[in-house]
């Protein structure tokens, strides 16, 4: 027989592992550790300017986190993992990496991007420093 209490724990912590509703679309997305903070130690002097960081993040989400489509909320996780709060005009800091740099494109939905090829390369070659 199973306890019936340890059933009932297990169930509360596998129900309160996953954050729910509008809290975990605004704030639920952390990068794992164990590949984010490598990947920022990487990152040279250049990328210090919030539109160069949210194209490093979405070059982060895109190659470590195999994300095909990039939302506002997990480039929001990625500042917040580093401690700094995400843009307040992280929007617009996209669509101009959309408009001007081509470095992402425009998602199916309002407020997801995809990185481009020169988006990925302008990270490879300008962002991670040859260490």
């Amino acid at each position: 027989h199973a306890n019936p209490r340890l059933q009932r724990d297990r169930v509360a912590i596998e129900r309160d592992a996953e954050p729910r509703g509008a809290v975990a679309s605004e704030l639920g997305y952390r990068p794992p550790a164990q590949e984010f903070g490598p990947f920022v130690q990487k990152l040279g002097p250049e990328a210090a300017e919030p539109d160069r960081q949210v194209v490093a993040f979405a070059f982060f989400l895109w190659n470590y986190q195999k994300r095909e489509v990039i939302r506002a909320n997990e480039l929001g996780g990625c500042f917040r993992a580093l401690g700094l709060p995400a843009p307040p005009n992280l929007n617009e800091l996209a669509e101009g990496l959309v408009q001007r740099l081509r470095f992402l494109a425009p998602g199916a939905e309002p407020g997801t991007w995809t990185l481009t090829t020169k988006g990925a390369n302008y990270v490879k070659t300008r962002l991670l420093g040859t260490q």
